[in-house]
């Protein structure tokens, strides 16, 4: 079970806290991402490495949005994968520098050209030493 200990609510990035077991941010609301303000005052600081699990609803699959995903994530030098659920969303894991990585969940609310993203959820675990980017089917 997940359990989070909420610091903070703003209208744009809704209820931010962090993780109670592993202290890792999270934001729930439209925009999910923490921004850098509420990551250092949730006490969690600045690491040359980071990772990010994202959840992306909306017109999202049959738009080149895994294909769009991962050549941007190459040209920044992000680690990770990106594929699509069964249920319509796609899921993606980031991991690189922090900003780098901070990059791509911000590139994840348009999304490719034709994509059309509707919510963008993020949780940001430890980084697992993931190497290159994949598409995974």
């Amino acid at each position: 079970m997940l359990t989070v200990r909420w610091m903070r609510v703003t209208p744009a990035h809704g209820r931010c806290g962090v993780d109670a077991e592993d202290q890792t941010p999270m934001c729930s609301g439209r925009d999910t991402t923490p921004l850098p303000s509420q990551v250092e005052s949730l006490g969690m600081s600045d690491s040359s490495r980071a990772r990010a699990h994202v959840y992306v609803s909306g017109h999202v699959q049959g738009v080149y949005y895994r294909a769009t995903t991962r050549d941007t994530a190459r040209d920044l030098g992000v680690d990770g994968w990106v594929k699509n659920l069964s249920d319509g969303r796609v899921e993606a894991v980031f991991e690189g520098p922090r900003d780098d990585v901070e990059s791509m969940v911000q590139w994840c609310h348009d999304g490719s050209p034709m994509a059309s993203v509707d919510d963008v959820d993020v949780t940001y675990e430890d980084p697992r030493g993931e190497t290159g980017f994949r598409v995974e089917r």
